[in-house]
């Protein structure tokens, strides 16, 4: 794996040099600014397969590094790893909204490094499926469909409103305590997510839950601070607890969103996505030891709300057969 190491502090390189090196990873070059990084971009020959970008630069910051290199179609998808001593949320955010993959704070722990690093191999693998698909559609539709179960997580490119699942549970774990009490945790179910799997194949699938990420990203509207797939048709997003959201007027935004593109999406009105939307959910008092807990709660939310819906509807079906 080609890694770009960008960072002012020569120290800094060279611990993070050590880590990486002692985990097997020995294809490594290095800047010390954001434009040394991009002069060594454009240079390379070999693209690079994963980018660690200090936050903190002189000139051109990491944050507007990541967006430069995100606005190159060949690093549209690529794993980039965002290093800060900084802490504040307003960075961590920034940080996404650019296009950061993941996010770790200065000192850098070993353990975490290796940790993150099996985030980015996933990512590098997916990559290399996406650049298969461009070259040989066919092919690697039935190869798709083969290695993504219907569980699968991370299966959408191409998505600005999305990060990966891991890297949403490392957000949340970031945050704190008093940061926490500040965030609420959305969940999606998308209520016939299997039927349309097993009507797709894998690339059709993984379109169609991108146009769900796309609609639920666009009904949140400002107050969208992240979101990710987690595998079965679930989605997670984070807001700002001061956001005004009513879950049934959500679900009928999402809604009419996605019925804008039904057409494209199959000729079966059974096989459009219908997406069920949970009561936010809050870290609490009793999940502080896990704050990743009202991720899953939410998405439990969810899913409880699309089996309520979907009894209700079965009911009044009986009844009026009657």
């Amino acid at each position: 794996m080609k890694i770009l190491i960008v960072d002012d502090e020569p120290i800094f390189r060279d611990l993070l040099m050590q880590v990486l090196q002692g985990d097997g990873y020995d294809d490594l070059q290095f800047a010390e600014s954001g434009d040394q990084a991009l002069d060594v971009i454009s240079q390379s020959q070999a693209p690079f397969d994963c980018f660690f970008l200090d936050v903190n630069m002189d000139g051109m910051n990491g944050i507007e590094l990541c967006a430069s290199i995100r606005n190159r179609p060949s690093y549209d998808k690529t794993p980039i790893v965002m290093i800060s001593s900084v802490t504040d949320k307003q960075y961590v955010d920034a940080a996404f909204d650019a296009g950061a993959s993941d996010y770790i704070n200065k000192p850098v722990d070993p353990m975490e490094v290796k940790a993150r690093m099996r985030m980015v191999e996933a990512l590098a693998s997916e990559r290399r499926q996406c650049s298969q698909i461009s070259s040989q559609l066919t092919e690697t539709e039935q190869a798709f469909g083969m290695t993504h179960g219907f569980e699968d997580a991370d299966i959408i490119a191409n998505s600005r409103f999305l990060i990966p699942a891991s890297s949403l549970e490392n957000y949340v774990l970031r945050l704190g305590p008093l940061r926490l009490m500040t965030t609420v945790a959305v969940g999606f179910h998308v209520r016939n997510a299997h039927d349309i799997f097993v009507h797709s194949s894998g690339l059709e699938f993984a379109d169609t839950m991108a146009e769900v990420a796309r609609s639920i990203g666009g009904s949140l509207h400002g107050g969208l601070r992240v979101l990710s797939y987690f595998g079965s048709g679930n989605f997670c997003a984070l807001i700002s607890r001061m956001t005004r959201l009513d879950s049934d007027t959500l679900e009928t935004d999402i809604g009419w969103k996605i019925s804008q593109v039904a057409g494209l999406l199959s000729d079966d009105a059974a096989l459009v996505p219908s997406v069920a939307v949970g009561a936010p959910k809050s870290s609490g008092l009793s999940l502080f030891s896990d704050p990743t807990a009202m991720l899953f709660a939410a998405m439990q939310s969810a899913q409880d709300v699309g089996v309520q819906d979907h009894k209700a509807i079965r009911i009044k079906g009986a009844v009026h057969v009657a």
